[in-house]
C-alpha cells in the first residue's frame, strides 16, 4: 500500500509541471482573429490575438506555435503590440517541441490583457494543383494547413479564420469545417469557442483549392556584389536567376496563340518591375547573349523603376538568368567620423512584387587597407565569411565580407550596417604605384638603351662606327672647301671694283692656302679610312681628284681677272674664256656633290 502511495505521489509530481505549462501559467487567448491572405503565390497569415493573464504571477514572455505543415516554409515573422515591434526568438520546450518565444515590452501583470498582432509569411506554401497545365488552361493551386484552429500553447475562448483569395478567380473547393461561409473571394471559418491548448483541428486539415494566376516567380539564386570605392562611387551588381514555380507547361508552346488570345498563358510572366535606389546611375541589364534592349527605366523622386522584360515569357518550370547593375554616390550610403566608416545599404533590392529569394549571397568588397570590420545585420543571417579580393594596383588585397541568407521575402528589404577603419592617406597608394611603375619603366628603357649587352666585342661594328666618324670629318672639310670656292667669286668681284692688284694677289694666296689645307686634311683622313672601308676610301680619292680640277679652274679664273683688269687681254676674249671656265666649274661642283652624297 505504501509503495502504491509513493508511486502516485511521483506521478502527480511529474504531471503537475506539464499541466502548468499546458495552460501557460494562466495565459488565455480571449479573442483570436486570423486572416489568411492567399491572393499571391506567398501565403500571409495575420493573427490578431488578445491575451489575458489569469494567473497570479507576472509574465515576461509568451509562446507562439508554428503550424507543423508550414514551419519549414516560414520566411518572415513580425510581432507588434500597440504598433511597437517585439523581439521574437527561437525556443525549444522541455518536451523538444520547437516554438517561438515573444518577449513583452513590459511584464503582463495578473488580470491584465495585451493585444498582439502576429504576421507570418510563408514561401512555397501555395502549390500548383494540378502540377501541369496546358497553355490555355487557368492555373489552380492548393494551400494546406494542419487545421482551422489557431495553434497555441494557451486555451482560446473564441476565434475566427478568414481566408482571402484572388478576386475574379474561382474557388474550386475548401474544407467544410463548420461553421463556415463562403462570400465572393473569401471563406470565413468560425467562430470557434473554448479551444484547448495545442489543438489545430486535426485530423481534418485545412485544404483550399482555388484559381490563382498571379506571377509565381522565385529568385532561386541571387548573387549581390557591392564594391565600395572611397573615390566617390559604390558599384552594385546582381546576378539573378529567376524561375517560374507555378504549374508546369504541358505540351508545346505556341507563340501565335499566345499573342492572339488574351486567355492564353494566363499564369505566364512577360515582364516585372524592379525598384532601385533613387540615386542609381549607369544602370545596365544584360544576360549571357548581351544587352537586353526590351527594358524600360523611369526615374521617380524616391526610386528608379526598371521594367525588366526577359527575351521570352516565363511559363511554369521556365527560368532566366540575367545581370543588373548600377552605381550610386558614396555620400548617400557611406558615413564616417575621422578614420571610422560605416556603410548602410540594403541587404537585397526590390526585385519584383511579392518576391521570394531562395538563396542570397551578399558580397561586399571594401577598399584595400580597411580594418576592424564589423557587420551588423538587420535580422539573423545564415553565414558570414571574410576573404580577400585582388584587382589591379592591389598589393595586400581588398577585404571581402560574404553573407548568405535563405528564404527571403519582400519584408527582408532592410539596411545592414558595415563598419570599418580606413586611413585616408591610403587613397594615395594607387596613384603612387602608377607613378612609381612609370618611373621604373622609363628608367629601365634608359638603362637598356645606353648599355652594351653584347657578349663579345663586334669588330665590324666598331670599324663601321670609326669609319662614320671619319666620313663626318671629311664632309666637314668638304663644306669648308666649298666655302673657299664661294670666297673666290667674292675676291674676283672685289678686285674688279677696286683695281687693287696687291690686295688681290694676297687674297689669292690666302685662298690657295686654305684650299690646300682642306686637301691635305682629307688626304690624312683618307689614309685612316682606307684600312676601315676601302670602298668608301676609293670614292674619297675621286673626290680629291675633282677638288684638284676645281682648283685649276679657280686659278684660271683668277688669272683671267687679273689680265682683263691690266688690259693684257681683250674684253671679248675674257668674256668667252670666263664663260667656259664657269661652265666647267659648275660641272665639277655637281660631280663633287654627287660623290659627297654617295659617301
Amino acid at each position: 500500500m505504501a509503495t502504491k502511495l509513493i508511486a502516485l505521489v511521483l506521478v502527480v509530481t511529474v504531471l503537475l509541471p506539464i499541466t502548468t505549462r499546458a495552460d501557460g501559467g494562466g495565459i488565455v487567448n480571449k479573442v483570436v482573429a486570423t486572416t489568411l491572405d492567399l491572393t499571391t503565390h506567398i501565403a500571409k497569415i495575420t493573427v490578431s490575438v488578445t491575451l489575458e493573464n489569469n494567473g497570479d504571477k507576472a509574465v515576461n514572455h509568451v509562446q507562439y506555435l508554428l503550424d507543423p505543415l508550414l514551419a519549414e516554409k516560414l520566411a518572415y515573422i513580425n510581432v507588434e503590440s500597440e504598433d511597437k515591434p517585439l523581439v521574437v526568438v527561437d525556443h525549444v520546450t522541455s518536451a523538444g517541441r520547437p516554438e517561438k518565444q515573444i518577449k513583452l515590452l513590459q511584464p503582463l501583470l495578473p488580470s491584465a490583457t495585451i493585444k498582439l498582432k502576429i504576421t507570418t509569411v510563408y514561401s512555397h506554401a501555395v502549390l500548383p494543383f494540378p502540377r501541369q497545365i496546358s497553355q490555355s488552361d487557368k492555373q489552380l493551386v492548393q494551400f494546406t494547413a494542419s487545421g482551422v484552429y489557431y495553434l497555441s500553447a494557451y486555451p482560446t475562448v473564441t476565434q475566427t479564420l478568414t481566408a482571402t483569395f484572388p478576386s475574379g478567380g474561382t474557388i474550386e473547393s475548401f474544407s467544410r469545417i463548420k461553421p463556415v461561409a463562403a462570400d465572393g473571394s473569401q471563406v470565413v471559418y468560425g467562430p470557434y469557442s473554448d479551444v484547448k491548448p495545442y489543438t489545430s483541428g486535426a485530423p481534418r486539415n485545412l485544404v483550399l483549392h482555388y484559381e490563382n494566376n498571379s506571377p509565381f516567380l522565385s529568385v532561386t539564386r541571387l548573387n549581390r556584389l557591392i564594391e565600395v570605392s572611397h573615390w566617390g562611387n559604390i558599384a552594385v551588381e546582381e546576378a539573378v536567376q529567376v524561375q517560374h514555380t507555378g504549374a508546369l507547361l504541358k505540351g508545346p508552346f505556341s507563340r501565335y496563340d499566345y499573342q492572339r488570345s488574351p486567355n492564353s498563358g494566363q499564369s505566364s510572366v512577360k515582364s516585372y518591375k524592379s525598384l532601385l535606389p533613387a540615386s542609381s546611375a549607369d544602370v545596365y541589364y544584360r544576360d549571357e547573349i548581351g544587352n537586353i534592349s526590351t527594358s524600360h527605366m523611369r526615374v521617380d523622386e524616391d526610386t528608379v523603376e526598371v521594367e525588366l522584360r526577359p527575351r521570352f515569357p516565363l511559363f511554369g518550370g521556365w527560368q532566366t538568368k540575367y545581370t543588373i547593375g548600377y552605381n550610386v554616390p558614396c555620400y548617400e550610403y557611406l558615413y564616417h567620423d575621422g578614420s571610422h566608416f560605416a556603410l548602410k545599404m540594403r541587404v537585397v533590392d526590390h526585385v519584383f512584387d511579392e518576391q521570394v529569394v531562395d538563396h542570397l549571397t551578399l558580397k561586399i568588397i571594401l577598399p584595400e587597407g580597411a580594418k576592424n570590420i564589423q557587420f551588423k545585420p538587420p535580422y539573423p543571417m545564415d553565414g558570414e565569411e571574410h576573404s580577400l579580393h585582388y584587382t589591379y594596383l592591389d598589393t595586400i588585397g581588398r577585404p571581402v565580407v560574404v553573407i548568405t541568407k535563405s528564404n527571403l521575402v519582400e519584408q527582408h528589404i532592410a539596411d545592414f550596417e558595415l563598419s570599418y577603419d580606413f586611413q585616408l592617406y591610403l587613397l594615395l597608394q594607387e596613384p603612387l604605384l602608377v607613378v612609381t611603375a612609370l618611373l621604373v619603366f622609363f628608367f629601365s628603357i634608359i638603362v637598356c638603351v645606353r648599355l652594351d649587352f653584347a657578349i663579345a666585342e663586334d669588330k665590324a661594328e666598331l670599324s663601321r662606327q670609326q669609319a662614320t666618324v671619319i666620313l663626318d670629318n671629311i664632309r666637314t672639310q668638304q663644306d669648308n672647301r666649298m666655302m673657299a670656292v664661294s670666297r673666290c667669286d667674292s675676291i674676283i668681284a672685289s678686285y674688279k671694283s677696286s683695281k687693287d692688284q696687291k690686295k688681290f694677289r694676297a687674297a689669292g694666296r690666302d685662298l690657295q692656302s686654305r684650299y690646300n689645307e682642306t686637301i691635305n686634311t682629307i688626304n690624312t683622313l683618307h689614309k685612316e679610312l682606307s684600312s676601315l672601308d676601302p670602298d668608301t676610301a676609293a670614292k674619297v680619292v675621286e673626290l680629291q681628284k675633282k677638288a684638284g680640277e676645281l682648283w685649276t679652274v679657280l686659278q684660271h679664273l683668277l688669272t683671267l681677272t687679273e689680265q682683263v683688269v691690266t688690259d693684257s687681254i681683250k674684253k671679248d676674249s675674257y668674256l668667252e674664256q670666263e664663260r667656259k671656265a664657269q661652265e666647267k666649274k659648275q660641272k665639277i661642283i655637281e660631280d663633287i656633290d654627287g660623290i659627297v652624297r654617295g659617301l
